[in-house]
C-alpha cells in the first residue's frame, strides 16, 4: 500500500511540475450543462447512494483519473450529455445520470473547471 501512495505522490508532482514552466496557473471555467433534469437525476443518485437530499456532495477525497479519450475536446464532449450513454452499460445500474468531473486537465496542463 505504501508504494501505491508513493506512486500517487509522484504522479501528482509530475502533473503539477511537469506541465511546463508557467509563470501563472490559470483555471478556466468551461461548465457542462447542468439543467434542472441533470440536477434532479444527480439528486436521485445522491439520495440512493449516500442518503443525501441534495445534489451537492462535500468532497472528502481527490481522485486523479486518466481517460482513454485522446483529446481534451472529446473528453469534454463525453461529459456534456445528461444521460449516461448506452455504451456505459458497466455502470448503468448505478444511475441514468451521466458521469461528470470537477476539473479536466489537458496534456499541456490547461485546466478547465467543469462544475461549480
Amino acid at each position: 500500500m505504501r508504494s501505491a501512495s508513493g506512486g500517487l505522490l509522484v504522479l501528482v508532482l509530475l502533473l503539477v511540475f511537469g506541465t511546463g514552466c508557467r509563470h501563472q496557473f490559470e483555471i478556466r471555467d468551461r461548465p457542462i450543462p447542468f439543467t434542472d433534469a441533470r440536477i434532479e437525476a444527480t439528486q436521485a443518485y445522491a439520495e440512493a447512494r449516500y442518503g443525501l437530499d441534495s445534489h451537492r456532495i462535500t468532497p472528502r477525497v481527490i481522485v486523479l483519473h486518466w481517460t482513454s479519450i485522446p483529446t481534451l475536446e472529446d473528453s469534454y464532449a463525453a461529459f456534456v450529455p445528461e444521460s449516461l450513454p448506452g455504451a456505459r452499460g458497466d455502470i448503468a445500474q448505478a444511475s441514468a445520470v451521466n458521469v461528470s468531473v470537477q476539473f479536466l486537465i489537458g496534456k499541456d496542463g490547461s485546466t478547465f473547471r467543469m462544475m461549480p
